[in-house]
């Protein structure tokens, strides 16, 4: 029986060839799909800038892939939500070494790459429901006893964040201050007319208590052509909540100075100009 991840491989290379056969047929004019509009999409990718703060965006973590920006609002924070370890735990041992607790998860590994007393590891996805395999984000921070509004959440489980996020609850989410969540085939998302409202309300529901500070393409998959904007496979997102926010509004250029390349042998990826400073 093939694994979780081969699961998922197939269906990213089964994706890949499709999205392929289908920015062909786009040429032409024609689609495999129903698509979405292209102002509807354009809409959508403009209403994700990211906005200026009074805080300075910090890099924590790796210097390639595992390394996010964060803002520098780290003060009182009292714990790390990290689900989707892998080989990588730099990003959670950082705030480790500062003395704040870090809760890991992970049902495909046995054990975590590093170890630290501030480590609390459980060997589980995180999920939609609570069984042997999986257990749901409610559960998890009930379970580990943590309340108020000072965590931070760092998720990256392979397109499993969407459906985690539609289920979870907005007074839920408002546990977390910060918010770096690592999001999946955002082109299909935003191309298929079935997918596109679900993608929609669920960025309504992040952006009723959260505004987006960052946004880092990643390098490790391609971007695809939708209605002839091109969409980034891979993007990491970092929040920050808005009661934590004043000054007045403005976009932050992207990319970031401290951003780098996930993968440093790859070449760098078309991103929407409605991200950078190319669009008006």
């Amino acid at each position: 029986m093939y694994t979780r991840f081969m699961k998922n491989y197939l269906i990213s290379k089964f994706y890949d060839i499709f999205v392929q056969l289908n920015n062909g047929l786009d040429h032409l004019g024609f689609g495999i799909y129903k698509k979405h509009s292209k102002s509807d999409i354009r809409y959508f990718i403009q209403n994700l800038r990211p906005r200026l703060t009074q805080y300075e965006l910090l890099r924590i973590g790796s210097e390639n892939d595992g390394g996010y920006l964060v803002p520098d609002d780290l003060e009182g924070i009292e714990a790390i939500y990290s689900p989707g370890v892998d080989k990588n735990s730099s990003f959670e041992l950082f705030f480790a070494e500062r003395g704040i607790r870090c809760y890991l998860l992970d049902y495909s590994i046995e054990s975590l790459p590093l170890q630290h007393s501030q480590f609390h590891f459980e060997k589980k996805f995180l999920g939609v429901v609570d069984d042997n395999v999986y257990i749901t984000l409610d559960s998890w921070l009930r379970k580990n006893n943590e309340k108020g509004q000072n965590l931070l959440l760092q998720m990256d489980i392979e397109g499993e964040e969407w459906q985690v996020l539609q289920s979870a609850s907005v007074s839920l989410l408002e546990n977390f201050r910060i918010l770096v969540i690592e999001f999946h085939g955002l082109p299909d998302r935003l191309g298929m007319r079935h997918n596109f409202k679900q993608t929609e309300l669920l960025f309504q529901k992040l952006l009723k208590s959260f505004e987006i500070v960052h946004i880092h393409e990643n390098n490790c998959c391609k971007s695809f052509r939708t209605q002839g904007i091109f969409i980034p496979e891979v993007v990491e997102i970092t929040f920050l909540r808005k009661d934590r926010i004043s000054g007045p509004k403005r976009i932050a250029p992207i990319p970031h100075p401290l951003d780098q390349k996930n993968i440093k042998e790859n070449g760098l990826i078309k991103v929407p100009k409605e991200w950078t400073d190319e669009y008006k």
